[in-house]
């Protein structure tokens, strides 16, 4: 349970969280500028309200949280609130929970130690050093989050509190349990507090070694990054570390860190074909990821069919290995792909090494060519497997079908709400289509934006009885009004899925089938039927 709990904690990419308790900083008063003017922070008390109404199940909106306040400049009131919470919750946790609540304020008590007047000062430090036993004590030394936090603090308290052979030994524990980190990132800030024990332990050799290690060119570095995030001028950015998991086991396998986009596999029902969802952004990107599911899992049958979501570049530019192979792989994409792949290939020169690397060549994605597009909703089978296309009016492009695996439960929804490039759906991301008895089906999308970027995304197949009728009830209306979550778009503007307007063109439904957020990257989001 630790190991499953410590890898759901994926603080905010990019937010610094700053550890050192001794350094004094220029702090910007909570909340104003420099002018005294007060500063809107939507997103702070979206967070506030979100941690206030419940202890979160998802430990990364506490941590998401305590990031936002250290962003904010608000560490004082962020150990207020966290304390309070803390303290109202206190019944309903788990020892775990504590011991992660615990954590996060000991990180805010540290950063705000230099604001606290000086008479107090060595004793707020020691209540925040006892915080850390604390929840050293609950978790049993035996959640990453926990030592790794702890670590950072007291590697970089002063002397006289004593407490540099507990940082060695937790920053020791982490990189020996570097397989429970939520990521490989977070082991650069431990290998860099390592070298700076080192240094004033003065082991030079030592000191160098996990220098080395960290990645950090030398010890003078202002800011702690935790990121899954990764550039490299050959191959550009990636949003995480390499991995191979499966969705769902046996069935469906998600490369992720291969490069900028993700690759999905699924067997078929017989067990003869593979289906492959998008073809990636490069040739050798799209070799890497096949051979690598070849070599994790190398009962899986030969690539027979590729359905792409949308003729984007990191979707597509893969094509020419995949259909290198032997036998050739079928392609199917959308029958306007030509429209969105022109406008992909007279985008402006930065969507093309700055993301994809040295190695990207625009002529890749030019060679794209389905060998069959679809129009309208359409259902084949592939190796028994039963899939429909379904085209979208809306989403990051106008060339989307979505694809659905209806016995199998599962359908990829592609960048059907892809936060950093494209728009949210046009309409409410509504749509119709027949079903086998000929009466209608909408199928409608409620995105929740959390912290992040679709947590909590979910879609909904309403099937109906009958016609579907020409209104929506209040009841529905309220439902959906609900559920509207503001999200932000990579602009920084505040986007509303589902405005008043849209609402009142979804129409009532007497029953509906609920799909899970069962695979949530950086690029697709797959959705399935819980059981």
């Amino acid at each position: 349970m630790n190991h499953r709990i410590s890898a759901l904690l994926i603080i905010v990419p990019l937010a610094a969280v700053v550890l050192a308790a001794t350094v004094r900083q220029e702090i910007v008063a909570a909340g104003k500028g420099r002018t005294g003017r007060t500063y809107s922070r939507p997103q702070l008390e979206y967070l506030k309200a979100v941690n206030r109404t419940m202890p979160p199940k998802d430990p990364q909106l506490l941590f998401v949280l305590m990031a936002e306040f250290s962003s904010a400049n608000q560490q004082e009131e962020g150990v207020g609130f966290l304390t309070e919470r803390l303290r109202e919750f206190e019944p309903r946790l788990s020892d775990t929970q504590k011991a992660l609540y615990l954590s996060a304020i000991s990180v805010l008590r540290a950063q705000h130690a230099n604001d606290v007047l000086l008479l107090h000062r060595i004793a707020y430090v020691r209540d925040a050093i006892g915080m850390l036993d604390r929840a050293q004590q609950l978790s049993d030394g035996d959640v990453f989050i926990v030592n790794y936090l702890a670590g950072n603090i007291r590697a970089q308290l002063p002397a006289r509190f004593n407490q540099q052979q507990k940082a060695r030994e937790e920053l020791a524990w982490c990189a020996a349990n570097a397989e429970k980190a939520p990521n490989r990132g977070y082991l650069r800030e431990v290998y860099y507090q390592q070298a700076k024990l080192a240094q004033a332990a003065n082991e030079p050799e030592k000191a160098q070694e996990y220098l080395r290690l960290s990645g950090y060119r030398d010890l003078n570095r202002p800011l702690a990054f935790n990121t899954a995030f990764a550039e490299d001028t050959a191959t550009g950015h990636t949003f995480v570390p390499r991995r191979i998991s499966e969705p769902v086991p046996g069935r469906v396998y998600a490369l992720s860190g291969f490069e900028f986009t993700e690759y999905y596999f699924v067997v078929s029902d017989d067990g003869r074909e593979l289906i492959g969802i998008d073809a990636g952004t490069r040739p050798d990107s799209a070799k890497g990821a096949y051979e690598a599911l070849r070599a994790y899992a190398p009962g899986v049958p030969a690539l027979t069919t590729v359905f792409v979501t949308h003729a984007h570049w990191d979707h597509v530019g893969g094509f020419s290995f995949l259909s290198s192979l032997n036998p050739r792989p079928r392609f199917y994409a959308r029958s306007n792909y030509e429209e969105e792949l022109t406008r992909s290939l007279n985008a402006p020169p930065a969507f093309e090494k700055n993301f994809f690397g040295e190695r990207f060549d625009m002529a890749d994605v030019r060679r794209f060519k389905p060998d069959v597009t679809v129009d309208r909703p359409t259902e084949l089978r592939v190796g028994g497997t039963r899939v429909s296309l379904m085209p979208i009016p809306g989403g990051e492009t106008s060339d989307g079908p979505v694809i659905h695996l209806p016995d199998a439960g599962i359908l990829f929804a592609g960048d059907f709400i892809m936060p950093y490039l494209g728009a949210p759906p046009k309409r409410a991301s509504s749509w119709l289509r027949p079903t086998n008895d000929g009466t209608p089906e909408e199928i409608f999308v409620n995105v929740r934006r959390g912290p992040g970027k679709s947590r909590g995304a979910s879609l909904r197949a309403a099937p109906s009885a009958g016609p579907v009728g020409s209104g929506s009830g209040p009841a529905m209306k309220r439902r959906l009004r609900s559920e509207r979550w503001p999200f932000r778009g990579h602009a920084g503007f505040w986007w509303r899925l589902l405005r008043p307007d849209e609402i009142k063109s979804i129409k009532a439904v007497p029953s509906e089938t609920k799909f899970e957020v069962l695979e949530d990257s950086s690029q697709t989001v797959i959705l399935h039927t819980p059981s």
